[in-house]
């Protein structure tokens, strides 16, 4: 009786630390591509100040896109609007909207004016 109890409680120790370590990296995915996002929306607006046009491509920029999970999604709206994405998990993703200059989850048409 006390060996299955035993196993029990170790059994439910290990999904608790699963669980925790599941939520810790993703967390830490998510931060670092938002901080690899920011990076390169400063640099998309600095080339839109220097330019008066935004760039077509991520390597008008300098930045060369990896492949797989951490690819950082690029859209080009208009002349002036943009959207930069990650994805998280099937249906789960970031996007930074030009018109409203910030992070949101899911997507959603751009506010044109």
């Amino acid at each position: 009786m006390k060996k299955k109890i035993f196993t029990i409680i170790i059994a439910l120790l290990f999904f608790l630390l699963f669980f925790l370590l599941f939520f810790l990296f993703k967390d830490k995915r998510e931060n670092e591509l938002t901080n690899k996002g920011n990076q390169i929306i400063e640099k998309i607006e600095r080339f839109r100040q220097e330019h008066h046009k935004i760039p077509k491509t991520l390597r008008e920029i300098g930045f060369t896109n990896g492949e797989g999970a951490n690819t950082l999604f690029y859209d080009v709206v208009n002349d002036t609007a943009f959207t930069l994405s990650f994805t998280m998990s099937m249906d789960y993703n970031k996007t930074y909207y030009s018109d409203v200059k910030q992070w949101e989850y899911g997507y959603r048409e751009l506010k044109l004016k």
